[in-house]
């Protein structure tokens, strides 16, 4: 899953979905929205603009105001992958196995080579659910074994 994220109004607006999964869902803050990534072209821009019009409409504005649409083209210029350090290599169910429950995570590569896995909910990174330091050839699926 990818995350980007853009500043306007004083706010930090994020969306996030597999862009390259037609089905996979879009998320607006972390919220989950009726859209899929297929709506908006596997665009990640697509979607935010979708976003940030929402707000604009939500907040009294019209969207479609030269103005709105202004503000929002310079914030869609500067949006960024929300956690540049990190690169998805795959989506799981992790399982704690004190209480049996489950939770949807991913597993990331680090830009300092090591793999850690995500519950999906931890939008802050705060709280890895597992980590390898020195990852091998079989190092994702002995991480994604080791959580499921």
């Amino acid at each position: 899953m990818s995350e980007y994220a853009t500043t306007i109004w004083g706010e930090q607006y994020c969306i996030s979905g597999d862009f390259s999964q037609a089905s996979s869902p879009v998320r607006f803050d972390g919220e989950v929205t009726p859209y899929q990534v297929a709506d908006f072209q596997h665009r990640p821009s697509l979607a935010m603009r979708r976003y940030l019009e929402g707000t604009a409409q939500a907040g009294g504005s019209d969207p479609d105001a030269p103005e709105v649409q202004a503000e929002i083209n310079e914030a869609l210029k500067h949006m960024a992958p929300a956690n540049p350090g990190l690169v998805s290599i795959r989506c799981f169910t992790a399982r704690n196995t004190e209480t049996g429950e489950t939770t949807d995570a991913t597993i990331y590569l680090r830009d300092d080579g090591c793999l850690v896995a995500y519950a999906d909910e931890d939008d802050n990174f705060e709280s890895p659910l597992g980590e390898i330091a020195y990852p091998g050839d079989d190092s994702v699926d002995d991480l994604e074994n080791s959580l499921s």
